[in-house]
């Protein structure tokens, strides 16, 4: 099976969102699946755009890349493909701050986690204290079960999407780009 990696349609540098408050509680709900997200029902979740980042840009990309590994995705997307992902994706409303425009897109947190990554043939990189942390190249194993988005149980941190998802993004006109993964 085919997977692969989304990337914001930007090519700029200095593009991405920047996302204010507890970034470590962020990232243990979003990526870690270790918090429940109660903190969400009493904070107004917001990210800023860096400064190459312009209002035209976030009226026309339909993916934004963070500082995490958390999706951002637009509208647009979420009127397409709220009621597909049901089951493997819950949305949470963020404000994105570009300049004096605010525009709202949606965070993803991704609940389907799968055995992703091939650990034997991914490349690995040493600590100094000797410890190794996965590095490039990362391998996704090729004989997955059927699947739209899924996170890797073990490096969390790495997501990927399927050919069907990048299939309804395509008919759907939506503008974000696609890698496939090795």
């Amino acid at each position: 099976m085919k997977t692969y990696c989304i990337q914001s349609i930007l090519s700029k540098p200095e593009a991405l969102i920047v996302f204010q408050g507890n970034i470590d509680r962020l990232v243990k709900y979003f990526v870690l699946n270790e918090d429940n997200g109660s903190f969400l029902q009493f904070s107004r979740l917001v990210g800023v755009a860096q400064k190459k980042l312009s209002k035209k840009d976030l009226k026309t990309c339909d993916y934004l890349e963070g500082i995490v590994g958390i999706p951002i995705f637009s509208s647009r997307f979420i009127n397409v493909f709220s009621h597909i992902l049901n089951d493997d994706v819950d949305f949470y409303p963020i404000e994105i701050q570009c300049g004096e425009v605010v525009q709202e897109f949606y965070l993803a947190k991704i609940k389907n986690y799968m055995n992703l990554i091939n650990y034997e043939e991914s490349g690995f990189r040493t600590l100094r204290d000797g410890s190794k942390i996965l590095s490039h190249p990362i391998i996704i194993h090729n004989s997955l079960d059927d699947f739209l988005i899924a996170r890797d149980e073990q490096s969390k941190s790495v997501w990927v999407v399927s050919e069907s998802f990048r299939k309804i993004v395509e008919e759907a006109g939506l503008k974000m780009k696609f890698n496939e993964t090795l």
